[in-house]
């Protein structure tokens, strides 16, 4: 990416969050989307940041504790220890038809992922999601 860029100019280092940081984005991040994790996930989510400190990182990991109910299990719960494989696991959920993608571009850049249920049905083929 940086060779297409032609230039250094056009990136900045982000600074590593300290663990009270993160855990105040998390309470922030959870509050203004109205939901609530366990202790345990709660754990979880911190234990899994910590290893990085990196605010992408605590990005996609609050992005897949959204997605998590009050009853998700721990063993049920999969965080990669850094950015890199946060990613890797979106897009294996995301191969495996488990995850859509929305993609809003307007002077912004955003993107909602939105998990699926899997439910068996005896709707034709034609009726699954497109991508």
């Amino acid at each position: 990416m940086r060779l297409k860029l032609e230039t250094l100019a056009n990136f900045f280092e982000v600074a590593r969050l300290s663990r009270d940081e993160g855990k105040q984005i998390m309470e922030s991040y959870l509050q203004a989307s109205q939901r609530t994790l366990t202790r345990e996930q709660s754990d979880a989510v911190m234990q899994s940041f910590e290893a990085s400190g990196c605010p992408l990182h605590l990005k996609l990991i609050l992005s897949a504790a959204r997605r998590w109910t009050s009853f998700t299990p721990l063993t049920d719960i999969q965080l990669g220890a850094n950015t890199q494989a946060m990613m890797s696991q979106i897009f294996l959920m995301l191969e495996e038809g488990r995850l859509s993608v929305t993609v809003l571009l307007n002077n912004n850049f955003i993107v909602r992922l939105t998990k699926f249920e899997h439910q068996e049905s005896s709707a034709p083929e034609s009726s699954a999601p497109r991508w």
